[in-house]
């Protein structure tokens, strides 16, 4: 005994034991030592699956050899052979703590119809590095699923599953399935040919879904096909937690009802950095009956169409929508997303950022072009919302089209429309339904057609209704020339809104009288009527409904270079009608110049 004493003290300094009074305790504590220091430092066992007989020459069975291997080792790596691996059923793994790692991308091809390639039903189980290929049946009502990891209830949930680096195609439901899972992770994976859906988590908490690349799914059996999802079950309690689903490049769902992304529901969830061409939807945050998604973030994601080029087929870039008016989505953040050719040419139908039935939602500084009716559609009783900072433009439709626009269905309420960029040609800026309660801000609206809000409504309102900084110039003629013009609606100002206007220019020649005036309907008001100055000139107006449709004041000041002018009028146009609001000049000497360099038109 005196000869290991030395060994025994150096290895008892390593655990706490008690002091050795006899031999029996010297001998137990050596044993604790021993247990603790196996436990701690052992290695874990790696096994191959050739060495329980698989061929991987694409024509012998090798489901029973690996299936063995599986059972056998922590670490079962499957080398890449001369051909591929053939399986006839699906590859079981329900030992916990397994890495099945391809070395060299092999390739697993699954022969049977209709049966999975992957089954897990343990925690802890890594799949890395694999091909695996399927028969791709033609129909998406059978369990034809690449990788299946499923547990019986969220009391008896899987953890820690992880599908990585693999390549997976032709198979006829799903690529990646996860069934109540804690912690189920599908990173960088190639995902192709899928009849139906390539990788889905269903009553999962804290799934992270990312760097992966899905295309080309389809043709599907009638449903909606959807390239990542996240998805409920019944109760409240089963609404997935905490996912991140991010900077994932997903193209190709050349199908109308292709989706994207698709959170339904989800409960603060990320959805960050993803690139998404080519799909009917692009993003789906929604409920589920009366599962609601609450405090989400949609950020950074880019939503390109161009190859669905009928309007039928590109539906909507961004979809955020709850149940019904008493269930309604809560606390979502649409931010810094870039939406491109999205909504269809349905009035009726979806803006390339499309709400219903949301509350207290954050919509703000996206960048939305080539929309095909709204860029930002507020559909059904949307309350408390903030649709702020966001930049609209390149839409080309006419008529009932807009940058920003709500429904009458069910109206909205008591949400900020502020700071937007419109840009559009020949549409609205912002339409309004009527019944409906908004803050509509300080916004800046350009069009050729309507640049103003439109509809019949209750607001407060202070926003640009046009703004222009080019110059506008004429000689040559004696007659009167129209500068700027920018229109006042039919029926968009109410009893006691204000409409401000801004010019202002230069003149030039010393011939004659320049005489400029600002027209508010027909109504005229000369500020400028000075011969021989070249001075620059300005009018500012403010022009008062002082009656409910035909009755205004319009108080107005201006500078004509040298002396400034002022007074008061009281037109009695008809605002049911549109009015032309513009700055005209008329020379005395064909030799002389007005300019016009700015024209702003405000609402209070």
């Amino acid at each position: 005994m005196k000869k290991f004493l030395p060994l025994l003290l150096l290895l008892c300094a390593w655990t706490p034991i008690k002091e050795p009074k006899t031999p029996q305790d010297v001998q137990t504590n050596f044993n604790a030592v021993y247990d603790e220091m196996h436990s701690k430092y052992q290695t874990k066992s790696i096994v191959n699956v050739k060495d329980f007989g698989a061929k991987g020459n694409g024509t012998t069975d090798d489901t029973s050899a690996i299936n063995k291997a599986l059972q056998s080792g922590s670490i079962v790596q499957i080398l890449r052979s001369s051909s591929f691996y053939v399986i006839s059923n699906p590859l079981i793994m329900n030992v916990s703590s397994v890495t099945f790692q391809g070395i060299g991308s092999p390739e697993i091809k699954e022969i049977t119809a209709g049966t999975p390639g992957i089954k897990i039903s343990s925690s802890n189980i890594t799949v890395d590095g694999i091909i695996l290929t399927g028969v791709q049946h033609a129909s998406a009502n059978i369990p034809e699923i690449a990788i299946i990891s499923s547990a019986p209830s969220s009391s008896n949930q899987l953890n820690n599953i992880t599908v990585k680096n693999c390549i997976i195609s032709n198979w006829g439901e799903q690529g990646i399935f996860f069934y109540y899972v804690n912690s189920p992770k599908a990173l960088n994976n190639h995902v192709f040919n899928i009849v139906y859906s390539g990788i889905q988590g269903r009553m999962v908490n804290h799934a992270d879904f990312s760097n992966n690349e899905i295309d080309n799914l389809g043709p599907g059996d009638g449903g909606v096909l959807v390239a990542i999802s996240i998805t409920g079950n019944t109760t409240q309690a089963e609404v997935p937690y905490m996912g991140v689903i991010s900077n994932n490049r997903i193209h190709d769902l050349l199908y109308r009802y292709g989706q994207g992304i698709l959170a339904e529901p989800c409960d603060s969830c990320s959805i960050t950095g993803n690139t998404i061409a080519d799909v009917g939807f692009g993003i789906g945050l929604e409920s589920q009956l009366t599962l609601l998604s609450y405090n989400n973030s949609v950020t950074g994601n880019t939503v390109v169409n161009k190859k669905l080029t009928a309007y039928a087929n590109r539906i909507s870039g961004i979809l955020v929508g709850g149940t019904d008016a008493n269930t309604m989505n809560s606390g979502n953040i649409i931010s810094g997303n870039n939406v491109f050719g999205y909504g269809t040419n349905d009035p009726s139908g979806y803006g390339a950022i499309h709400l219903y039935y949301n509350e207290n939602t954050s919509v703000t500084g996206n960048n939305i072009s080539s929309a095909a009716v709204y860029g930002i559609y507020l559909l059904a009783s949307n309350r408390n919302c903030n649709i702020s900072g966001n930049n609209i433009s390149s839409m080309t439709l006419s008529g009932a089209s807009a940058g920003i626009a709500t429904a009458s269905v069910e109206p909205d309420f008591n949400s900020l429309i502020d700071g937007n960029n419109i840009n559009v040609v020949g549409a609205n800026g912002i339409l309004v339904s009527t019944n409906t309660t908004l803050n509509i801000g300080k916004n800046y609206i350009h069009t050729t057609a309507i640049a103003d809000i439109t509809g019949n409504n209750t607001y407060a309102v202070h926003e640009f209704l046009h703004r222009d900084a080019t110059t506008a110039q004429f000689t040559g003629t004696t007659n009167e020339t129209q500068l700027r013009i920018s229109t006042i609606s039919a029926n968009s100002m109410g009893k006691y809104e204000t409409i401000r206007v801004i010019a202002w220019g230069d003149k030039a020649g010393v011939s004659g009288n320049k005489t400029i005036k600002l027209y508010f309907g027909t109504t005229a008001i000369t500020f400028n009527a000075a011969a021989n100055d070249q001075n620059a000139w300005r009018v500012e107006a403010e022009i008062i409904a002082t009656g409910a449709t035909n009755t205004q004041t319009i108080y107005w000041k201006g500078w004509n270079g040298t002396t400034m002018l002022s007074g008061i009028v009281n037109p009695t146009e008809d605002t049911t009608k549109d009015l032309p609001l513009k700055i005209t000049g008329t020379l005395a000497n064909t030799g002389d110049y007005i300019t016009q360099r700015g024209f702003i038109v405000e609402r209070f």
